[in-house]
């Protein structure tokens, strides 16, 4: 392979780095398929009679545009008001208790799924990026259903705002500041809870910074991945977003 500038002169060099390059875009990338997966998730999940649901939120890196052609699934955010008639609140998510509390309404979401005809279902109480995750194979789609904690009403936020997203992220991340710094501590419970708040913040960056996101997920899962596995493309995501904003570089740019 060459570079060939005379007219009519060999250009496959374009083909090459065209086709290399493609999985470092999102455009091009159909909707559909993930789209309809959600739509039935979504659907199935309003009927469910164990829970009370507040909103959902298609998150993960199809929702902030920053997934990786050909190896990406739907993240699907549940925020639960409701878990068998029981009106949850934060501090019910935590603890042992909150563990048995996730483990159980899991176990009955997935049993409730089969139940509607899916068969591929798997719960995952370990996984990547989520503990007490139900994955889903939708016509070939991979989702994964989170249920995740509501607390944006729970502090009155809710009849000053519609965006639930920013209220939950005012709540959660006030209790954080108020924690004396050697206390902090990560908090998977927290974290799921913010994903609406990960996608807003994701959205907003220029896309050239998304761009390199791609970049870098894409390098993992096409080629080190088979050396270190297991680290989280979100991962990958914050250490990138990290970057850019002690450059200042997380200035709004143009959507996809």
């Amino acid at each position: 392979m060459h570079l060939d500038l005379t007219p009519g002169g060999d250009k496959s060099y374009v083909r090459h780095f065209n086709g290399e390059l493609r999985p470092l875009t999102a455009q091009g990338v159909s909707n559909a398929e993930p789209q309809a997966a959600n739509h039935l998730i979504h659907k199935l999940l309003v009927q469910c009679p164990v829970l009370k649901v507040d909103r959902f939120h298609k998150g993960g890196s199809f929702g902030r545009r920053t997934l990786v052609r050909g190896a990406f699934d739907v993240d699907l955010s549940v925020f639960v008001i409701k878990f068998q008639e029981r009106a949850l609140k934060v501090a019910d998510w935590s603890g042992e208790a909150g563990e048995r509390l996730q483990r159980e309404m899991q176990r009955m979401v997935a049993a409730y799924l089969r139940g509607q005809g899916l068969h591929d279902v798997v719960e995952v109480e370990h996984g990547t990026h989520y503990k007490h995750c139900v994955n889903v194979k939708v016509r070939g789609v991979d989702v994964d259903v989170k249920m995740a904690a509501h607390v944006a009403s729970q502090q009155g936020k809710q009849a000053t705002t519609p965006d639930r997203g920013k209220a939950q992220r005012d709540v959660l991340m006030q209790a954080l500041w108020d924690t004396p710094p050697h206390l902090r501590q990560a908090d998977p419970t927290r974290e799921a809870a913010l994903a609406e708040a990960l996608t807003a913040v994701v959205k907003d960056t220029h896309d050239r910074v998304k761009s390199l996101v791609r970049l870098i997920k894409c390098w993992y899962k096409y080629g080190l991945q088979a050396e270190i596995p297991n680290v989280p493309s979100v991962l990958l995501e914050t250490v990138v977003l990290a970057a850019a904003q002690r450059k200042g570089l997380l200035s709004p740019g143009k959507q996809e």
